[in-house]
C-alpha cells in the first residue's frame, strides 16, 4: 500500500489489494460484503452502467468548452439588498476587519 502509483491511480479508487484489504479491516470477506451490508436494496442498481469510452483530456476540454458555450449570462443579484444596511462599528472591527477571522482560510 505504500508503493508509488500513477497520478491518476491515485484518484480513480482503490486497487483490489487494497479493496480486499479495507473489507478485511471491518470484518467482511470482500467489498461486495460491505456494499450489501451498507447500501439500501431499494436503492441499488443491478444493471450494468452503460457508459461512453473514455477520452483524452483535450477531447474533454473541448465538451466542457462546448457545454459552457450554451451557458446564457444572467444579471447577477448577488449582494443586491444589502448596501443600504448598517453595520455597527464592534461588528465591523471584530469580525469584518479583523484578520483572525479569514487569513488562516485564505
Amino acid at each position: 500500500m505504500g508503493e508509488l502509483r500513477r497520478f491518476q491511480d491515485r484518484h480513480i479508487g482503490p486497487t483490489a489489494t487494497e479493496s480486499s484489504h479495507m473489507a478485511g479491516v471491518l470484518g467482511f470477506t470482500d467489498i461486495g460484503a460491505v456494499i450489501d451490508a451498507t447500501v439500501p436494496e431499494a436503492i441499488r442498481r443491478r444493471s450494468q452502467l452503460t457508459l461512453p469510452g473514455a477520452v483524452s483530456e483535450p477531447e474533454v476540454l473541448a465538451e466542457l468548452s462546448r457545454l459552457a458555450q450554451l451557458n446564457e449570462p444572467m444579471v447577477s443579484m448577488i449582494g443586491l439588498g444589502y448596501h443600504d444596511t448598517h453595520t455597527p462599528g464592534v461588528l465591523q472591527r471584530n469580525i469584518l476587519e479583523n484578520p483572525g477571522w479569514y487569513t488562516s482560510y485564505t
